[in-house]
């Protein structure tokens, strides 16, 4: 099933980054999260790419055991924490309308646990009895 929702771009974000796990799943489960990460990332891919530069420009390094960056982290104890929130600040409340596919929770049900389950529960429908 389709159906359209109305978040911010950082829900949006959020939401894309929720479904990654579970893409690699062959099943309708799989198909939903991949398509639904799609079309999150592609509603609010200007907001990605200026949390991305704002987390390269304020956050920390995570270096791999090759002394490799392989990305970057922040949060409230980092030392950029309150540049970051200022930069994202503006566009944290910008929103966009997103149209995700949902399944059926018994397509979830002996699949992942629930605390996976809590991650996507956006989009899992809820059915009598289920």
């Amino acid at each position: 099933m389709i159906k359209s929702l109305h978040v911010s771009q950082a829900e949006a974000a959020s939401m894309a980054t929720s479904v990654e796990p579970f893409c690699d799943d062959r099943g309708l489960l799989g198909f939903a999260c991949a398509r639904n990460m799609r079309k999150l990332a592609d509603a609010c891919l200007e907001y990605i790419k200026i949390r991305d530069s704002a987390l390269k420009e304020f956050g920390e390094g995570v270096i791999d055991a090759n002394n490799r960056v392989v990305g970057y982290r922040i949060g409230p104890e980092s030392e950029g924490w309150t540049r970051f929130k200022d930069r994202m600040e503006p566009f944290d409340g910008l929103e966009c309308d997103v149209e995700i596919m949902t399944v059926p929770a018994s397509e979830v049900i002996g699949k992942i646990s629930g605390r996976e389950s809590l991650t996507i529960d956006w989009m899992i429908e809820e059915v009598d009895g289920a």
